[in-house]
């Protein structure tokens, strides 16, 4: 019995040598060489701080649209207005102003602008009447009318 498990081993071993497959040569790999890059230091640029003036006016009659804008900035300091008119003829005003210490802040304001609105107009009454009345004519089918024809007689 030892000699059949002897047996079987080294019929299993050769079996598995041969199903390896071929040995494949080796050739040797050329590999890159690691590059460490460091990028070359460069300084950020000084800024002066932001200061700027801007104002646009726009007037278009023919459609109402009326509008100004004026804003100035010193570093962190901003302050403007603005003005637009409603469409119920009343103008807005806002000044504001915004800076680090308190924020946003804004003032508005409302004057009337142009000639007055003229009063809405007064309702008009209603009158409700009946509507005529107008006989309604109905019309008959015709009866059916089938004519006599005598069967023929033949002596």
């Amino acid at each position: 019995m030892v000699q059949q498990t002897l047996v079987c081993a080294v019929v299993a071993v050769l079996a598995a040598s041969c199903a390896a497959g071929p040995v494949l040569p080796v050739y040797p790999a050329y590999h890159a060489p690691v590059v460490a890059y460091k990028p070359a230091p460069h300084p950020e640029p000084a800024y002066p701080p932001p200061k700027y003036t801007f104002a646009y006016d726009v007037k278009d009659e023919h459609t109402g649209d009326i509008h100004a804008q004026e804003e100035s900035r010193d570093a962190d300091v901003v302050k403007g207005s603005y003005t637009l008119v409603q469409p119920d003829g009343l103008r807005r005003i806002v000044e504001y102003t915004a800076d680090d210490h308190s924020g946003f802040n804004a003032v508005v304001k409302y004057e009337p602008f142009g000639p007055p609105l003229p009063p809405p107009p007064k309702p008009v009454p209603v009158v409700k009447y009946a509507a005529p009345v107008v006989p309604v004519v109905k019309y008959a089918a015709p009866a059916p009318h089938y004519p006599y024809h005598p069967a023929p007689h033949y002596p």
